[in-house]
């Protein structure tokens, strides 16, 4: 039974050091070009499901282990991955990517690359 109680505490020892390694990060994430807020960017914990998004002011707040790596993504914007460190505030920049688009053609429903396209086309001004 005393054997029990030990392994009980011991194991709970664990468990408690553990979870104490967690802590509470928080920043800002901005675009580089106009330094303004991203508004609903996601931060996530890289290889897990854990994660949130920024507000109206581009704060975030979540908890992470130190080692693990946040990943900062958002539509048009770079993928950027920062490792976290001793501090408790992670302020990102997220730079925008731009991807050069050829000439789109609307087909029925869909859309295809103009240089794809066999048939005729004709342009529809807004």
């Amino acid at each position: 039974m005393k054997k029990l109680l030990l392994l009980l505490f011991v194991l709970f020892g664990f468990l408690l050091e553990a979870n104490s390694q967690q802590k509470t990060i928080t920043g800002t994430v901005t675009g580089t070009e106009d330094g303004q807020p991203v508004i609903g960017a996601t931060v996530l914990l890289k290889g897990t499901t854990t994660g949130t998004s920024t507000d109206i002011n581009g704060r975030y707040q979540i908890s992470a282990a130190p080692g693990s790596v946040l990943e900062f993504r958002f539509v048009g914007m770079r993928t950027r991955e920062v490792i976290v460190g001793t501090s408790d505030i992670i302020d990102v920049s997220l730079e925008y990517e731009l991807k050069g688009v050829d000439e789109v053609v609307v087909v029925g429903y869909g859309s295809a690359i103009k240089r794809t396209v066999s048939g005729s086309v004709t342009k529809v001004d807004t």
